[in-house]
């Protein structure tokens, strides 16, 4: 099933190519082609690197940075789609570099409730510190919550 997927989109990113083709000609079709992934290594330069950063910054805040990190993907994945030869292709890594629509995604993305009940208590990262005393009620769930002290050695 992957294989006939592979081929179907191959077929038409060849033939909306071909189509680009016959309307602007073959050394502007190729030009453009060739534009598209230089912009794509452009933007992944200093669209990663400024992610980079945030990333860095995030968790030196001592925050968890899975927007970051998300955002980085996409970044990556946008990139390589703009390199790639096609159009199809082309267009979907431009959405995926554009800082609207990655903030649209990764806001849909970790809103959803597969994200929630994935990420829910089971990650460190995704955990808050708080001061309990014992008259107070527990911030958390006790049953999943793990007390402890630990002794640093050097």
């Amino acid at each position: 099933m992957r294989s006939l997927s592979f081929l179907i989109f191959f077929a038409l990113e060849l033939t909306v190519l071909i189509e680009v083709g016959s309307l602007i000609g073959a050394g502007f079709t190729v030009l453009l082609v060739f534009a598209t992934s230089v912009l794509g290594i452009n933007l992944l330069r200093q669209q990663g690197f400024r992610t980079m950063l945030k990333l860095q910054q995030r968790m030196a805040a001592g925050e968890q940075p899975a927007e970051e990190v998300i955002e980085s993907m996409m970044i990556g994945i946008g990139a390589l789609l703009l390199i790639l030869p096609g159009f199809i292709t082309d267009t979907v890594g431009l959405f995926l570099m554009l800082p609207l629509f990655r903030s649209w995604a990764i806001s849909r993305l970790t809103g959803s409730q597969y994200w929630q009940k994935r990420n829910h208590g089971a990650n460190v990262y995704n955990s808050e510190f708080h001061e309990v005393h014992d008259d107070q009620p527990r911030p958390h769930d006790t049953q999943r919550m793990i007390e402890g002290e630990y002794r640093r050695k050097d």
